[in-house]
């Protein structure tokens, strides 16, 4: 086991930032868990996922994640899968504008009842998309209905994770089960 580049602390940075994310704590835990790691010879296991700001940045070979959010579990599988759909479906996304009203519409597209008319990768972005834009970067989904519900932030200079930074995220994921 090993890197899949070069040493910490942040062989890929998360691509989406979340409110309660292990981001600040990065520099100092990659390291013990090379290490840690690459003595016993073991599995990473991960099971609540979220931003994947420890695993991105661990970027360890025999690895397992997870996560019980659908929305979450559909981004880092399709990123594995094929990166270049997904950035694809982002700059699509963003070219259509942003804004308080674009933003509940894109809200609204995720929403269990009709997500089925998106492909994996439009969710994907859509994901992506909504964290960016929200408020603090939350992620709250309605335990009746599964609907997303965290309201606009109020952000008009988004920026956007770039093709390469997902490929990269996508080659790290790839290498391990999601």
């Amino acid at each position: 086991a090993e890197y899949l580049g070069e040493a910490p602390p942040a062989l890929v940075p998360p691509v989406v930032k979340f409110a309660g994310s292990k981001r600040w704590l990065v520099s100092l835990l990659v390291p013990r868990l090379h290490l840690h790691l690459a003595n016993v010879g073991g599995t990473f296991c991960s099971p609540f996922f979220g931003s994947g700001a420890l695993e991105l940045a661990l970027g360890w070979r025999d690895a397992v994640y997870g996560d019980l959010s659908p929305d979450h579990a559909n981004l880092y599988a399709v990123l594995a899968a094929d990166s270049d759909a997904v950035s694809d479906a982002l700059d699509t996304l963003a070219a259509l504008g942003d804004g308080e009203s674009r933003y509940y519409e894109v809200r609204k597209e995720i929403w269990p009842e009709v997500r089925g008319k998106l492909s994996t990768a439009g969710w994907a972005a859509r994901v992506i998309w909504l964290v960016k834009n929200n408020f603090n970067g939350l992620w709250r989904v309605r335990k009746s209905d599964g609907r997303y519900n965290v309201p606009w932030g109020k952000r008009f200079d988004v920026r956007l994770p770039g093709r390469e930074h997902l490929a990269e995220a996508g080659v790290v994921l790839s290498r391990s089960a999601f």
